[in-house]
């Protein structure tokens, strides 16, 4: 079972979620986004990783898009890094990431927008779904993993930034993320590759 009382993080994404925006009308599909736990498939670090990376995470909750497509639990989010800056002598470090696919259990994948609503570390329970406003914009300060903060926005291209003042961004494999998904405009189903 699930304890939000127990964990100031989740709190704090409710507060971010509540504060973000109200809820609202999603502008491409009408409906409002749901968000779902996911878990980091492999760590990251600023200082080795590169554009064009790859990067993977795993629904731990199922979820249904706006569109009523539902993307069961144990889904592959498919992303990439977009850009990266590595530390230099303990200064800032930045990370932006953007998820753009889903992997189904089948091969399948399917376009979709993701976008990053909190993270935290490995060892604390997932977070519970919540909806997520189409104009929601989620600030998440320093101190769920190191000095790592959060900046995203619904209507951005991107998924997310993450961002250090001091010292390069690490994220364990397990990083628990909350995601906020909706599907792409192009809504093909392709076959695995």
């Amino acid at each position: 079972m699930k304890n939000v009382a127990a964990r100031p993080f989740a709190l704090f994404a409710a507060a971010a979620l509540i504060t973000g925006a109200a809820l609202a009308q999603n502008s491409t599909s009408g409906a409002t986004l749901m968000s779902s736990d996911a878990t980091l498939i492999h760590a990251l670090n600023t200082k080795s990783a590169a554009p064009g990376q790859i990067v993977t995470v795993q629904l731990t909750d199922s979820i249904r898009t706006p569109e009523g497509v539902e993307l069961p639990h144990g889904t592959q989010l498919l992303g990439k890094i977009d850009t990266v800056e590595a530390a230099k002598d303990r200064g800032p470090a930045k990370l932006t990431l953007t998820f753009s696919q889903a992997r189904l259990k089948d091969g399948k994948t399917l376009p979709v927008k993701a976008t990053l609503v909190s993270f935290s570390s490995a060892n604390d329970p997932a977070e519970l779904p919540l909806p997520v406003s189409a104009d929601g914009v989620f600030d998440q300060v320093a101190g769920a993993i190191g000095d790592t903060a959060l900046h995203s926005a619904v209507k951005d291209d991107t998924s997310g930034t993450l961002t250090s003042k001091r010292g390069d961004i690490k994220l364990p494999e397990g990083t628990q993320f909350l995601v906020a998904l909706d599907q792409a405009p192009s809504q093909t189903v392709s076959g695995a590759e």
